[in-house]
């Protein structure tokens, strides 16, 4: 059993039903493409749902089926670098379908699997209602990146209790492929446990010199780098090796270390920067996910989702819920959400500063905004969830 105070992640098995999970995957393949391709004009309606959801990543075959002219259905006002679609995560901005907001977004059972983890009842999507991801096959892996930024905390969104927790739920995916294979999210397992130690270690500026991450981003979505000198080849072995030589100095008084990093260590110790007693590996460990599993993880965790080399759609409703106090309810934050509920927008705040430009303009022409809000508002528990309501 995997549980977030060791694991990082814990996976509540079968919280939606199959046959909840099989609608919803072919109404949300349904939706998908009919917002990319029939309100552009490419009528998809020979094709199978799942060769639809092949044509949001596979352009030679639009180009064969409808032409040059289809080759920028999949990007806002035809803008290549706003895809509607993201070909390597699957993410599509839609946050207010009815059938997921039923299952999904208003559901009190994952709600409560929220609430176990947390060990706090005051939850509330502050962020908004979640976007849904449809990952077809052959499609490349997501970067790899952790929802914390390790070193400049400003960035970072506040959590009065602990640490804020990701979630999705699993509607459709291949369950016989190896799961390297077949789209689903990757982790590395207890980094939260040395997250504190990699964040100063590793520190641009005030870190052990051939620990450094020079250019790093100073917004909360923290992408690891890539190539020779990136994550895998060059700080992930770096991390385990500082890891493996501080444990010896903190719990075996190891000393014959270079006088410059014991200092270092020395310096970590007086603050009360501990590594885990225990050793563990520290590598990249695709997660085995079910048709209806909900995944929880700490944010602290590097993460993806893999390449999809199956012919079945990863998809996946993602479902933010994060604690609040008294003052929250005060806060820009909160008229910031609330904007969003009332008009059935969604924004984005990557730096903590509140836009009010929607994302979802293609959904937002499509919805019924009166059946939603009644959705949203039919009763005191969801009307809490979306901060609505004071808990």
């Amino acid at each position: 059993m995997y549980t977030i105070e060791e694991h990082g992640f814990v996976i509540i098995p079968n919280t939606l039903s199959r046959p909840v999970c099989e609608r919803l995957s072919k109404r949300l393949k349904r939706e998908v493409t009919d917002m990319v391709f029939t309100n552009r004009g490419f009528d998809v309606s020979d094709l199978e749902l799942d060769e639809r959801c092949q044509m949001l990543v596979d352009s030679k075959m639009r180009v064969e089926y409808f032409g040059d002219e289809s080759k920028i259905s999949v990007w806002k006002n035809g803008n290549s670098r706003k895809p509607i679609h993201s070909k390597s995560c699957g993410m599509i901005n839609i946050h207010y379908d009815a059938k997921v907001l039923k299952h999904v977004t208003l559901n009190k059972n994952m709600y409560e699997n929220l609430k176990k983890v947390y060990q706090y009842s005051n939850l509330v999507h502050t962020q908004g209602f979640e976007r849904v991801g449809i990952k077809p096959g052959n499609t490349p892996g997501m970067p790899q990146h952790i929802d914390t930024n390790p070193f400049y905390g400003e960035g970072n969104y506040d959590c009065h209790i602990s640490h804020r927790m990701q979630s999705l739920i699993t509607l459709n995916i291949d369950e016989d492929a190896e799961p390297e294979n077949n789209g689903t999210l990757e982790v590395i397992p207890h980094f939260h446990r040395y997250f504190e130690f990699f964040s100063y270690v590793f520190h641009p500026e005030n870190g052990i010199e051939e620990c450094k991450m020079r250019g790093t981003s100073r917004t909360r979505f923290f992408t690891l780098p890539t190539g020779k000198n990136g994550w895998d080849k060059k700080f992930l072995p770096l991390l385990r090796n500082h890891v493996n030589q501080y444990r010896e100095y903190l719990y075996n008084g190891k000393k014959d270390i270079d006088p410059i990093i014991l200092k270092y260590y020395r310096m970590l110790k007086r603050k009360n920067v501990e590594v885990p007693y225990e050793d563990h590996t520290l590598k990249w460990t695709p997660l085995k996910l079910n048709i209806g599993d909900h995944v929880i993880w700490d944010e602290r965790l590097p993460h993806r989702n893999v390449r999809n080399k199956t012919s079945i759609s990863r998809i996946v409703v993602y479902y933010s819920l994060f604690p609040v106090d008294n003052q929250w309810y005060d806060s820009e934050e909160r008229k910031w959400l609330l904007r969003q509920i009332k008009y059935k927008h969604t924004y984005y705040s990557p730096k903590r500063e509140y836009n009010y430009i929607p994302i979802n303009d293609e959904e937002i022409k499509h919805m019924d905004k009166e059946k939603i809000s009644r959705m949203i508002e039919r009763s005191e528990f969801t009307r809490k969830i979306s901060g609505i309501d004071r808990w």
